[in-house]
């Protein structure tokens, strides 16, 4: 959940700009591509024998991780029939139709995150499909690992939710039970004011992963998976979104103003330079080397004269000013004292 702060300033962003969803249009969009989701991963069905194999091979990596431990979690956690019923109404109840409600408020609230969030389902439902088209698995109730499948034996519900002739009972890889929740608890976290409905959106996945543990429906490594394939869907569609509307984005670089000069500073540039006293060459004797004094700039001069070599150039014709005065002076009195 981090840069949640960030995507509210772009949800604040674009919900600004963005026109309303119309409701029934995006409702017939999302039955098609459920209806589709369904068909396809239920006519894909692996062979059970190669399901099994696959399963194995996920039993033996999650081994090798260190993190193989579904047996051990659903004897421990799921042995009350209180916990199990309380897991079950997660597995059942905080998937579909939590979705269906989370989408049509982020449809008529926040449309931006609302287009976002469907864009991701609907491209990590497509890549999951060819995942358990060319990787069927076994999930831990069908792999013959001594689990039990508390859904099946505790509650009916789920059937009904999801009939058997759209389910496909070998597609446990990737677990889209966890990536799709993660994905409205995503949008949840980034289109809710309220501290609580946030909480309430980073608590889901969890709880979802738990549930499809401890009911025998998914391995570790499907939850994972599963989290990995959708957030990287929804980061996707987010940058997919901003290439198609940049201007409606806050630009992330900015260009640094210029800091403008001092008023006095200014002044004091473009203040000319006072008239030097200048005594002419003529009136010093031959024999006395005379620096020869600078003259001021004219106008015109002074226009072209960079304002940070003004001071330096009074500085000089002041010092040849001082010479011309004095060296005449000093040469008089020489000649007055010597016979």
């Amino acid at each position: 959940m981090t840069g949640v702060e960030r995507l509210q300033h772009e949800r604040r962003t674009v919900d600004s700009g963005a026109s309303p969803i119309r409701l029934v249009p995006q409702i017939a969009i999302l039955i098609g591509a459920i209806c589709v989701y369904f068909g396809v991963r239920g006519a894909t069905e692996g062979s059970v024998s190669q399901a099994l194999a696959n399963a194995q091979r996920v039993v033996d990596f999650e081994r090798f991780l260190g993190i193989y431990h579904e047996p051990w979690l659903q004897e421990t956690f799921a042995s009350s029939a209180t916990v199990k019923t309380f897991f079950n109404w997660i597995y059942i109840w905080g998937h579909w139709p939590v979705i269906a409600v989370t989408l049509i408020w982020l449809a008529r609230r926040h449309p931006a995150i609302y287009l976002r969030t469907r864009n991701a389902m609907m491209l990590s439902g497509g890549i999951g499909m060819i995942i358990f088209a060319a990787f069927p698995v076994a999930p831990p109730r069908l792999a013959e690992l001594g689990m039990i499948d508390t859904v099946t034996v505790s509650s009916h519900a789920y059937r009904v939710l999801q009939p058997p002739m759209f389910t496909n009972q070998y597609a446990a890889v990737p677990s889209l039970h966890v990536g799709w929740d993660l994905l409205i608890g995503i949008a949840i976290a980034v289109a809710a004011r309220r501290l609580w409905v946030r909480v309430i959106g980073v608590i889901m996945p969890v709880a979802m992963t738990a549930a499809v543990v401890l009911t025998a429906n998914h391995y570790l490594v499907d939850a994972v998976a599963g989290a990995a394939l959708t957030t990287a869907a929804w980061f996707a569609c987010g940058w997919w979104l901003r290439r198609r509307a940049p201007g409606s984005l806050p630009a992330l670089a900015r260009v640094p103003l210029q800091t403008p000069a001092p008023a006095s500073a200014v002044a004091r540039a473009q203040r000319p330079a006072p008239a030097l006293a200048r005594t002419p060459a003529a009136t010093l004797p031959v024999a006395v080397p005379v620096r020869p004094a600078v003259p001021a700039p004219s106008g015109a001069a002074m226009s072209a004269t960079p304002a940070l070599a003004t001071p330096a150039l009074a500085r000089r014709s002041r010092a040849n000013a001082r010479d011309s005065i004095s060296i005449p002076r000093a040469f008089a009195l020489d000649q007055r004292e010597s016979p």
